[in-house]
């Protein structure tokens, strides 16, 4: 008797839970002291080619049908994005995209951080776009990287860029901290929003 109690309860709950709006908001946000990291491809906002130095190239796939059971006329074309990137979200004060491919950042922005809608989809319908898994930038650009390497080493710029490895990040002080090496050097770097704006730190 107990256990059809349990199952009544479970079942009850479960038919609650299932009723109940979906409640996640397409424009997330962290804050200053508390920043928001996200793992998610990130939009590509025209970075040069030559940024893209390790990242493999995609090319077109056919389209299939899984009903048929096989390919059918026509092709998927790759979506413009950056896999594997961690975006950060300050607030409206800072928003950047870390590439763990270049281990670089790719790119910095203020005023809003990522429109999830392509991805997460509808929060009322529960639908997402077809075929498309990459975000919008929601806010202003300030920052991208350029070919050639922003980092410097005993005040020389680092030339070689070859086998980039990332690590990993930790939290210190409440803003993620990077680890990845790059021509054999292993570097650490934490970006924190700057007063002086558009710039970061």
């Amino acid at each position: 008797m107990r256990h059809i109690r349990l199952l009544t309860l479970l079942l009850g709950a479960i038919q609650l839970s299932s009723a109940e709006p979906l409640t996640f908001s397409n424009l997330p946000l962290g804050s200053e002291q508390k920043p928001l990291i996200l793992r998610t491809y990130m939009p590509d906002p025209g970075l040069d080619a030559g940024y893209f130095a390790n990242h493999g190239k995609s090319s077109p796939s056919p389209k299939y049908n899984p009903t048929k059971g096989e390919d059918v006329k026509g092709e998927y074309v790759p979506i413009k994005g950056i896999p594997a990137a961690i975006g950060v979200n300050h607030g409206p004060a800072l928003s950047y995209a870390f590439d763990t491919v270049e281990c670089r950042i790719a790119y910095a922005w203020q005023g809003g951080f990522l429109d999830m809608y392509p991805y997460w989809g509808d929060p009322q319908r529960g639908n997402r776009l077809s075929n498309n898994y990459v975000p919008h930038l929601t806010g202003t650009l300030f920052y991208k990287a350029g070919a050639s390497s922003e980092i410097f080493v005993d005040g020389k710029p680092l030339t070689d860029l070859t086998d980039p490895k990332y690590i990993g990040y930790d939290i210190k002080d409440g803003a993620p901290v990077f680890t990845y090496s790059r021509g054999g050097k292993t570097f650490t770097h934490s970006l924190v929003p700057n007063k002086k704006t558009p710039s970061l730190v």
